[in-house]
């Protein structure tokens, strides 16, 4: 899997010897728009005390940042999501055609009618990360973190409604072998396709600081690799992915994070011992 992260420019992140800033760039790499803040991320390698001390402070407000969390190894300023949604002028082009909307697009206008600024796969990594820094969170407790309000929609659209319970049924069936991650379609641009797996890596890694996820040395080897991937996924480069071999170590990307975060989360949070029938009893 390294090779694949090495192919698209990308170093390993792992030790003490990296740190990254992600400044000035809108939550999602969208179009930014006045009232939205830009995000700041400082991930210092070095520092491991444990993300458990995860502190959030701030208030959502238009034209300030969405939230701000003091992680041990980790400070994060949240801008509200900007991401390709309601600020994407490409997307509304798109759905004027009269094409039947793919999953990303229906999902993607369910988030705007309640407000949301996340795109479909910030939002469907938030989720995921919830899941896996403190076991099976509410929907409407994933919902609020979308929206500037901090409250739920109090009928939320039934796509969001399925995506939510298709990850329910992915953790808790005994015979699955991965989750169905939401990220631009293939046909959509390589450089869109990174964008989104950035998106999604991001959003993983919000959702388990806010749910104070276990401090990355608590975690075991396995567990702890897959979390220093997505870190790694979070410094992509767009600009650097131009042909079809990108194309295939993109797909090759998605396909691991679909099996290692469905591990990851059974690590954190092991079954009941089945009993008779075939569900992962939580």
């Amino acid at each position: 899997m390294r090779a694949h992260f090495a192919a698209l420019g990308m170093g390993p992140l792992g030790g003490s010897e990296q740190s990254f800033d992600l400044v000035g760039k809108p939550f999602g790499h969208g179009v930014e728009s006045p009232r939205e803040s830009p995000q700041r991320i400082r991930w210092d390698a070095g520092r491991d005390d444990g993300w458990a001390a995860a502190r959030k402070t701030g208030a959502r407000a238009p034209g300030s940042p969405a939230a701000v969390y003091h992680l041990p190894g980790i400070a994060v300023t949240m801008c509200p999501f900007t991401g390709s949604g309601r600020n994407d002028p490409t997307r509304t082009g798109e759905q004027a055609t009269g094409r039947v909307m793919t999953e990303y697009q229906r999902l993607q206008q369910a988030l705007d009618s309640i407000g949301a600024l996340a795109n479909p796969a910030e939002a469907h990594g938030v989720l995921i990360g919830m899941w896996i820094g403190g076991g099976p969170a509410e929907e409407s407790r994933w919902l609020a973190e979308l929206v500037e309000e901090d409250q739920p929609p109090q009928a939320p659209p039934s796509a969001l409604s399925e995506l939510y319970q298709r990850l329910v049924e992915q953790v808790t069936t005994a015979d699955n072998l991965g989750l169905d991650l939401v990220l631009p379609d293939e046909e959509t641009s390589l450089k869109t396709q990174v964008e989104g797996l950035i998106d999604f890596a991001q959003g993983v890694l919000y959702g388990y600081a806010i749910e104070n996820g276990p401090a990355r040395r608590a975690l075991g080897d396995d567990a702890r690799e897959v979390f220093d991937d997505l870190g790694d996924i979070a410094q992509l480069d767009p600009e650097s992915v131009k042909t079809e071999d990108d194309a295939f170590d993109i797909h090759q990307i998605e396909e691991y994070l679909s099996s290692a975060l469905l591990v990851m989360y059974l690590q954190l949070h092991p079954p009941i011992p089945e009993t008779a029938g075939s569900q992962r009893l939580q």
